[in-house]
């Protein structure tokens, strides 16, 4: 594994995760940021050190450690990551600030909506002080800071101007990963307009932070951009009629879950509370109408 060059100074490291991959960027500018950090301190030493190596640094020679969200997929190594480096700043926006301190605890709410659809916590989560606290607009090196609520609160994206790349993590679900079955988001309005927020940049390259269904992890041109976006718009739409067909047809939420999974060609996943999350947005909507 390596940092593989996506755009002049940008780098996507793929850490093998739970049968897929998850994102890791390295962005070289004044100073050299990692965003995101992977699942645990494994994949730390065993994904992310030799990739420095192999692009000929160290943890010590990281200016900067950012994340696109709290997910434990995504800031799991992060402790490990200030252990190796003490010098290293953690910089994240005030929501991101308040959940690093404790993730395990984020990691157990989030479980606890839907215990009976969810994996046990993630206890190996640790938490980590925050440094340099970014805000809306705010420019991190190279990298300026678009909040993107949706896919959860507190997630964000990066922007390069430089190259015109925009690095998302997973605030585009598309149709979700292999093994999500559905995309996930925790506040549709806002996935919405976080959206519509995205296509106003006019972006000439995505990266994203896993595979997402169909379309990948990036998309490659203003036009690809364009698509790519529009598509996870239109998803939310589609996802809205065919909840709405589900629960007119008396399914229970747990069973639109799969349903839509279903409809949509989804594989399967071990456990529903991914895409219990999505439905409830949309059941929402519905409710609201009555």
């Amino acid at each position: 594994m390596k940092f593989e060059c996506v755009a002049d100074g940008i780098y996507l490291l793929k850490i093998p995760f739970n049968g897929i991959w998850a994102g890791v960027y390295l962005v070289r500018g004044e100073a050299l940021t990692l965003i995101d950090s992977g699942l645990d301190a494994e994949g730390v030493d065993g994904a992310i050190l030799p990739a420095l190596r192999k692009f000929g640094a160290a943890p010590s020679d990281l200016d900067l450690l950012l994340c696109t969200h709290t997910h434990g997929d995504h800031i799991g190594g992060h402790a490990r990551l200030k252990e190796l480096a003490p010098r290293l700043r953690v910089a994240a926006t005030a929501l991101q600030r308040e959940k690093l301190a404790d993730p395990l605890a984020c990691n157990i709410a989030i479980r606890r909506t839907f215990p009976e659809d969810s994996p046990p916590p993630s206890r190996h989560l640790r938490g980590v002080a925050v440094q340099l606290c970014l805000r809306e607009g705010d420019c991190a090196d190279r990298l300026c800071v678009i909040p993107t609520s949706g896919h959860d609160d507190d997630a964000v994206c990066f922007f390069d101007g430089r190259t015109g790349t925009l690095l998302t993590g997973d605030s585009l679900q598309q149709d979700g990963t292999d093994t999500q079955g559905v995309g996930l988001y925790m506040y549709l309005d806002d996935y919405r307009a976080s959206i519509r927020r995205l296509m106003a940049l006019d972006a000439a390259r995505i990266v994203c932070g896993h595979p997402f269904r169909p379309l990948g992890a990036v998309a490659e041109g203003k036009e690809a951009c364009k698509r790519y976006l529009s598509f996870c718009l239109e998803l939310t739409d589609i996802y809205q009629e065919e909840v709405e067909r589900f629960s007119k047809e008396g399914k229970t939420p747990r069973a639109c879950a799969e349903a839509l999974i279903r409809a949509r060609g989804g594989k399967m996943p071990e456990h529903l509370f991914l895409a219990r999350y999505t439905v409830r947005e949309h059941l929402k909507k519905i409710q609201g109408e009555v």
